[in-house]
């Protein structure tokens, strides 16, 4: 049967198949790099110890930049606390001034609606006074004769 006869599905089934297999040797092979042993020598050991502290520095070294930098972190921290409470003394002054200003905004806001309130139930009364006016002066006019 040649590779273009075959449906999809039997080509999928054979694309599986392969990819399972790849799987399953992949975890055989990992499998079996872990149950390798690698021994060294304790020679070796001292060995690379020794180059080590050739590189890099020794306990009494490493433990002077320990302190070195804790008390320098120390230092930026202390910094940084105080520009933090630098800070938020500054924006709680701001925020305590925007709060004054927005209560004279609204008192002066509340003033503007009682102003408003009473022009308005002025316009009213005269707004009343004023319907039936035409009618009352021509009343009024036909009543004395002059129209």
């Amino acid at each position: 049967m040649m590779l273009a006869e075959l449906t999809g599905l039997e080509i999928g089934s054979i694309i599986t198949g392969f990819v399972f297999g790849a799987i399953g040797l992949l975890i055989a092979g990992v499998s079996a790099f872990r149950k390798q042993d690698v021994k060294l020598d304790q020679p070796v050991n001292i060995t690379i110890t020794e180059e080590l502290h050739k590189v890099f520095a020794g306990k009494d070294v490493f433990d002077k930049h320990v302190a070195e930098n804790s008390a320098r972190h120390a230092e930026l921290f202390s910094r940084i606390g105080a520009a933090a409470g630098g800070a938020e003394n500054k924006i709680s002054a701001e925020v305590t001034q925007i709060h004054a200003r927005i209560n004279l905004l609204d008192k002066s806001n509340s003033r503007l609606e009682a102003t408003t309130e009473l022009q308005n139930e002025k316009l009213n009364i005269m707004d009343d006074k004023l319907d039936g006016m035409p009618e009352r002066i021509i009343a009024t006019l036909k009543n004395t004769g002059a129209i």
